[in-house]
């Protein structure tokens, strides 16, 4: 029996993170063995109930630094998966994983670095948005390209076209690990990061909300139809007036407050 590939997964309770820990169980059971895991509680029941054997959880409420960077030094790890993950990966962390740190993006690098890439896009009234898996390197979201594919921009809300990347994702990474495992190699696309654009922060969106004029109406009423993002809105007065597709999307923001 070949030796099976060791992987630590750090995510988020998201649809990319059950996605892709599905494809491990029912296409890869007998070719990867997850070693650990850091995500919230929601995601260690998936993982528990999804997987038969046991492995280490560290909560990402924290960063959880020393304890990630403890069980690479403990253990010979293949490969460390970033699944919209909530912690910036250390340089540390970077040298231990020998540059086998991959991450999941929705947006194309490095034009888009950061928090929000699919509403920036939008935003910018892109043609196209980009499912990227790259290398994590030390300047966040400018490691070499593993593997990047486009989806037409058709004016539809943020979860409608995450829900589609999540798709091509998961086309994206089969590809890519069948090739590792048949220890194929794999081309890379280096990163161009001259003139680099200021990583977005996830607070980064609070002052882009504000509807200014009919130019703003359209793109901005599509871009923030996503809870838990509060919905675009007009001013007047210093009061707000929301502007939103989904009356159910408007709901669930102010559930949420």
């Amino acid at each position: 029996m070949d030796k099976l590939l060791s992987v630590i997964i750090l995510a988020q309770n998201t649809i990319l993170a059950k996605e892709i820990l599905g494809i491990i169980k029912l296409r890869y059971n007998k070719k990867i063995k997850i070693i650990a895991t850091s995500s919230d509680l929601r995601l260690k029941k998936f993982i528990t109930e999804l997987f038969e054997y046991r492995m280490a959880f560290l909560s990402n409420k924290i960063r959880n630094e020393k304890k990630i960077i403890g069980i690479i030094k403990d253990n010979k790890v293949d490969l460390i998966l970033s699944l919209q993950h909530k912690w910036i990966i250390s340089e540390e962390i970077i040298k231990l994983g020998n540059n086998n740190i991959l991450n999941f993006h929705f947006g194309k690098i490095p034009e888009y670095r950061g928090h929000d890439p699919i509403i920036y896009s939008i935003l910018d009234k892109q043609k196209y948005f980009h499912s990227t898996i790259h290398k994590i390197s030390k300047t966040v979201d400018t490691g070499e390209v593993i593997s990047s594919k486009k989806i037409e921009n058709l004016d539809e809300i943020p979860r409608v076209i995450e829900r589609k990347m999540v798709k091509t994702f998961k086309l994206q990474f089969i590809d890519m690990i069948n090739k590792i495992l048949k220890k194929e190699k794999i081309k890379t696309k280096k990163i161009k990061i001259r003139n680099l654009k200021k990583f977005k922060k996830i607070n980064s969106l609070r002052k882009e909300k504000l509807i200014f004029n009919l130019n703003d109406l359209e793109k901005k009423t599509i871009a923030f139809n996503q809870a838990p993002h509060e919905p675009a809105f007009f001013l007047y007065n210093k009061k707000k007036y929301y502007v939103l597709k989904d009356y159910k999307e408007y709901l669930k923001y102010k559930n949420k407050k």
